[in-house]
């Protein structure tokens, strides 16, 4: 007489030749490892976990996935970056990638990059306020609903643009080089 089987005795049966090894198992988790890298990188970026957290998430990557990881990594950053990316950002990347890394050179140009932008676009910002007051007090028109907006005009559009297009192309070298 047949047996009856249940639906898990089955299923089972069917499917003890695709066990896991146990190697296929550390592939696994060390490629989930690995996906979740650029979901730690926007929870640092918005403030929701530390740096310390993102380093121990990388930390626990295995060593045979450290290449993989480390390019995972410099993506998810570079994807991030942009004219107003914090300090902060640049300051983990340099940490995770460690001292004799090739590429801490070009990250630091990408800090290097934001900073003179930052620095170029207050001092405009501050000049183009100047201009402005100077045309209005000529003309004798004052008054508190006066607001100047810099970041409205083409020079500092230009500014912006090129400074963009910097950002762009140093992250295409990066990216190269990966």
């Amino acid at each position: 007489m047949a047996e009856i089987k249940s639906t898990i005795e089955l299923v089972m049966e069917r499917t003890k030749h695709l066990i896991m090894s146990s190697e296929e198992k550390a592939q696994q988790e060390a490629k989930e490892l690995i996906e979740k890298i650029p979901g730690y990188i926007q929870k640092f970026l918005d403030g929701s976990i530390k740096e310390e957290a993102v380093t121990a998430a990388y930390r626990e990557i295995p060593e045979g996935y450290k290449r993989e990881a480390r390019k995972k990594l410099i993506e998810s950053v570079l994807e991030r970056v942009d004219l107003e990316s914090p300090k902060s950002l640049f300051v983990l990347l340099q940490n995770l990638l460690g001292e004799k890394d090739f590429l801490l050179f070009q990250v630091a140009e990408l800090r290097d990059i934001l900073a003179t932008y930052h620095e170029k676009a207050e001092k405009l910002k501050e000049e183009i306020k100047q201009k402005i007051s100077t045309q209005l007090t000529e003309k004798n028109i004052s008054g508190d609903a006066i607001l100047l907006i810099p970041e409205e005009t083409p020079a500092y559009y230009n500014l912006t643009r090129d400074y963009e297009k910097r950002l762009h192309d140093l992250k295409q070298r990066i990216t190269k080089n990966l």
